[in-house]
């Protein structure tokens, strides 16, 4: 006869074996459950921590943001301010070459061109003087003034060489007859020099000879300093 097999699970070691198998599953299962509440809990740190930085670099930013926008107020009142302050030196200059006219009791000695003075020359201060011709063209009677047409073709003069031609065009509107009366010449002043000091020197030289005839522009780079 065939002898009937004893089932696996009758034998007290398979048993033992399962109880261990089924005690390591248990084990594991609570170590990957424990290691993902852990994990879980430092996301929702980290989270936490990353909202925080944002909220205090949001605070920065809406701080960045006032201050730029008190920044721009105060530079539009500024802006405000220099406009306000350049018509003012706009309009005192026209004052003061009105009381220069008056004054002086000459008249600009090529006319008027509305209600401006028609331009001799441009004077540019460099290191020296650089003379330019602004005089209108069909104007006949510049052809008269002395040395004026040297000086300009000259380019470039020093001090001494300017003050001889300057002089000798003053001394021609002041004593000749030629624009109808004693007057005076209207340049334009303008710089092309880093020296203050030598371009406010050479306004107290140019004044001896001419007047100007954009002093609102000089004023301001007399005021700016530099």
């Amino acid at each position: 006869m065939r002898r009937a097999r004893t089932p696996l699970t009758a034998w007290p070691a398979f048993a033992d074996l399962m109880t261990i198998l089924a005690v390591v599953g248990l084990t594991a299962s609570i170590v990957i459950v424990t290691t993902g509440k852990e994990a879980c809990e430092k996301l929702k740190e980290e989270v936490a921590k990353l909202k925080e930085e944002n909220a205090q670099l949001q605070i920065k930013l809406d701080a960045r943001d006032l201050e730029i926008a008190t920044l721009r107020k105060v530079n539009a009142q500024w802006q405000d301010s220099v406009a306000t302050l350049v018509a003012r030196i706009d309009s005192l200059s026209k004052v003061v070459a009105d009381l220069q006219r008056i004054i002086i009791g000459a008249s600009p000695c090529l006319g008027m061109e509305g209600s401006k003075p028609r331009v001799l020359l441009r004077i540019v201060v460099n290191k020296g003087y650089r003379l330019e011709a602004r005089w209108p063209r069909d104007n006949n009677q510049v052809a008269e003034v002395p040395l004026l047409e040297d000086a300009v073709s000259k380019g470039q003069l020093d001090s001494d060489a300017f003050e001889q031609y300057a002089s000798a065009i003053y001394h021609h509107g002041e004593a000749k007859d030629t624009f109808g009366g004693s007057c005076r010449f209207f340049v334009e002043l303008d710089k092309d020099t880093d020296s203050y000091p030598r371009f406010a020197q050479a306004v107290g030289v140019v004044n001896r000879y001419f007047l100007l005839a954009n002093p609102s522009k000089v004023n301001r780079i007399l005021a700016a300093g530099r």
